[in-house]
């Protein structure tokens, strides 16, 4: 299909893209913020700082709130550990589980998408006026935390906007808004 004004582009090619820009380098670190809301409400908030190695081992340091300062997520491929100051030794967990409220361990640990997904179609939409690429992911593997995603994508740059988490029913599980990229 066509690109704005551009070159042909497939679905496959877009998500490589929000790959690039999610995983900047073979080794990179970030900080995450997480805040739930319910009812307009912020009810929680998790800083975490995590470092990727070659996309598929990742390491994810709590740091706030204090009661969860210290502990430690490990994701190896598709096995993960999570090491709770006093209990001793490290604890296998599964990806799918959830960290806080909807947010999964594979959510803060898990940064490349084609390693879980393949990107099924796209569509040309808008979000608050601003026009935007809808590009549709389907799981791959056995341990991908989510049956589908869909993703809304600056159209210039590719940077994710928002995403919706689905479950194998189809349910809506949650909806993730992409805020302060830098």
């Amino acid at each position: 299909f066509w690109f704005g004004n551009s070159y042909a582009i497939s679905p496959q090619e877009i998500l490589e893209n929000v790959d690039e820009i999610r995983a900047p380098g073979e080794a990179f670190t970030f900080d995450i913020k997480i805040t739930l809301h319910k009812n307009d409400n912020k009810t929680h908030e998790l800083k975490l700082f995590t470092r990727v190695k070659d996309a598929k081992k990742s390491l994810v340091i709590y740091r706030y709130p204090s009661a969860s300062r210290g502990r430690v997520l490990l994701m190896v491929e598709d096995i993960m550990w999570i090491y709770i100051p006093g209990a001793g030794r490290p604890i296998m967990i599964s990806p799918q589980q959830q960290i806080m409220g909807d947010v999964s361990n594979a959510d803060v640990a898990r940064v490349v998408y084609n390693l879980d997904y393949r990107a099924e179609s796209v569509e040309f939409d808008s979000l608050n006026s601003a026009k935007v690429v809808k590009l549709f992911l389907t799981a791959k593997t056995n341990g991908a935390a989510y049956q589908s995603i869909i993703l809304w994508l600056e159209e210039e740059n590719y940077n994710p906007i928002k995403a919706e988490f689905f479950a194998l029913s189809g349910r809506l599980l949650k909806t993730v808004y992409y805020k302060d990229y830098k």
